[in-house]
């Protein structure tokens, strides 16, 4: 606590360190799941290999825009500063050093979980879409459908599928667990940017998975 009675409390600032070091850390990890996921990748799509980068390059742009970023950026202008130091000379009197607005820590508290429970809404959304995708992939391991064209529409064993589907249910999982830790008002705020990140990286494998099961179907019919 400061020494000064005037200024018992520190002011509060966002540590830009902290914030690049999630930045950088993120990005090696997306990097390597990146390569990763590639190197099964033994298919001949015309132009998916471009595609799959271009798509995993998205979240980069994120990543950049948030480096460096300005104190609290993460942090709406609802969210207020509930701690104050403007006492009137009779609460000094008192030897009072702060007050606190328990109403405003309250709100506090509500905008974080809102903010959460929108991120948890959106993996929910993906995960019907993961779960919708890998019933297609099973219903195109139709006898029907071998018999009149010789061969399956899509290979459900492929190595490159199944990887991007595993990685998309672990992120999922580990983004829907965000409510846990996101309620520890000012400090949630750089848990809720790496969830936020992951975010990002399942929406990009997600739409990786779907661009090339699309490709696949077109490339079987043309």
């Amino acid at each position: 606590m400061n020494k000064n009675i005037d200024q018992p409390y520190t002011p509060m600032t966002y540590n830009k360190n902290l914030n690049n070091i999630i930045i950088i850390s993120l990005g090696i990890i997306w990097i390597y799941i990146l390569k990763l996921i590639y190197i099964k990748y033994d298919d001949d799509l015309p132009y998916y290999n471009y595609l799959f980068f271009i798509i995993g390059f998205i979240p980069f742009i994120f990543l950049f825009s948030n480096y460096n970023n300005d104190p609290l950026v993460y942090l709406g202008p609802d969210y207020n500063i509930c701690s104050s130091n403007n006492l009137t000379e009779k609460e000094k009197a008192k030897n009072i050093i702060g007050k606190v607005d328990y109403k405003c820590q309250n709100s506090n508290f509500s905008y974080l979980l809102d903010n959460t429970q929108i991120l948890i809404d959106k993996t929910f959304l993906m995960t019907q879409q993961l779960f919708a995708l890998s019933i297609f992939l099973f219903a195109t391991r139709n006898k029907k459908f071998i018999k009149e064209y010789g061969h399956y529409m899509l290979n459900i064993d492929n190595e490159f599928v199944k990887l991007l589907i595993r990685i998309c249910s672990l992120l999922t999982i580990f983004v829907m667990s965000s409510q846990i830790f996101t309620s520890f008002y000012y400090d949630s705020s750089y848990i809720f940017l790496i969830y936020e990140i992951l975010d990002k990286f399942n929406v990009s494998l997600l739409v990786a998975l779907i661009a090339y099961v699309l490709m696949k179907v077109i490339n079987k019919f043309m």
